[in-house]
């Protein structure tokens, strides 16, 4: 935040570091923030109190509201963003004090102390404020006019860190109609890249315009680098760095895609120039589950982007091109076996027929046990030796008498 003061806002410049757009638009005059060193606190209030500067008078986005938050001490104004009936998110610098007002995450991080008390915080759905900021330091004794819906609940998140944890949740006490305020859709399952352009919104001053408490946007802007090609400790995992514009006072602010999606909640910037945004994809987990309890205690149905969206499906794998089979070669016809050869015998024949008397062996060349004796019945052919025998031995004794 920045302060509001009847003074005239001094730029300060030679001091580098991104500042909390929030922490410091206080009303009464009364600077909240301590003032950093090397700088006085009228230099400190000069530089914190720029806010969107070359915005417009914006007459849509019903579901940017302005936060009041108020304390013993202050009076403070952000910006806040409607997701649901009942649900908004905002910076936590809005809600919380802080260790430092200047960050620089890669030297000097800033931690949170616990938030502020529920019943300080209030949202308002005007378009512009009704009165000067000052004038809302009684919101906890009287409630306001009906514009301005208290705060019941508040979420952060797992973290104490200024550096990628600068989101908060509130849940208010009714919900708002939809012809009031019309929730802005988060964008949940597509991160941001490079080059992605994006209108910021938001409550704070400008010098062009004249005081806060008028809801601006500023169009055009595009996503200086994403977590992944930011340089080393610039942002953290789950911010983006955006472009110039963002200042005090629109802190909590929408980035909105070119679908009207709200893709990051403003979180702080460099001289008004750099601006990091805490990226709403980093926090989908953390955003989806206080959403179900949002709609749970409302009473109305989830929205569509509270369920998550199912991945997309893996491209079909290619057919396997079918290749036809080469034409199977005839196996060779065996050689047939002398069995095979022989019509007219069968396989048991053939084996045990001996071999021709052309093909048999033997050194006289008779044929005396050719095949015809071969082929008679043992009992017979024992009886045909025995009556030769007896022949020759009868023959023989015939000589010799």
């Amino acid at each position: 935040m920045a302060p509001v003061s009847t003074r005239a806002w001094a730029r300060r410049r030679g001091r580098a570091g991104f500042f909390l757009g929030a922490l410091c638009l206080w009303g009464t005059g009364v600077l909240a923030c301590s003032p950093s060193a090397g700088g006085s606190t009228r230099e400190q209030v000069g530089q914190l109190g720029l806010a969107l500067s070359g915005a417009q008078i914006e007459r849509g986005y019903s579901g940017t509201l302005a936060l009041i938050t108020v304390t013993r001490e202050q009076v403070g104004l952000c910006t806040g963003t409607l997701l649901a009936p009942n649900l908004v998110a905002t910076a936590r610098h809005c809600i919380a004090p802080t260790s430092a007002d200047v960050v620089r995450c890669s030297e000097d991080p800033a931690s949170f102390s616990p938030p502020y008390s529920s019943d300080s915080l209030w949202v308002n759905h005007s378009r512009t404020l009704s009165g000067p900021l000052a004038s809302f330091g009684l919101l906890p004794f009287t409630g306001g006019s009906d514009e301005f819906v208290p705060v019941s609940e508040v979420f952060v998140p797992d973290t104490n860190d200024v550096c990628g944890g600068d989101l908060a949740l509130l849940l208010l006490s009714t919900k708002l109609d939809a012809d009031v305020a019309a929730p802005l859709t988060p964008r949940l399952d597509e991160p941001v890249e490079r080059g992605d352009s994006y209108t910021a919104v938001g409550f704070g001053d400008t010098l062009e315009e004249g005081g806060q408490g008028t809801r601006r946007s500023r169009t055009g802007l595009e996503v200086n680098c994403a977590p992944e090609d930011c340089e080393l400790g610039a942002i953290e995992p789950t911010e983006f760095q955006g472009g110039e514009g963002v200042c005090s006072g629109d802190s909590g602010g929408p980035a909105l895609d070119a679908e009207g999606r709200v893709v990051g909640i403003a979180s702080r910037s460099e001289d008004c120039t750099r601006s990091v945004y805490s990226a709403v994809f980093g926090w989908r987990a953390f955003i989806r589950e206080v959403a179900a309890r949002a709609a749970r205690a409302g009473g109305y149905p989830a929205p569509e982007w509270l369920v998550e969206a199912p991945p997309e499906p893996e491209p079909p794998e290619p057919e396997p091109v079918a290749i036809a089979p080469a034409a199977a070669s005839a196996p060779p016809e065996p050689t047939p076996t002398p069995a095979e050869q022989d019509p007219s015998g069968d396989a048991s024949d053939a084996a045990r027929r001996p071999p021709a008397a052309s093909e048999a062996s033997g050194g006289s060349g008779c044929t005396v046990a050719g095949s015809s004796i071969a082929r008679r019945p043992p009992a017979l052919a024992l009886l045909s030796f025995c009556l030769g025998l007896l022949a020759l031995c009868g023959r023989r004794l015939r000589v010799r008498q």
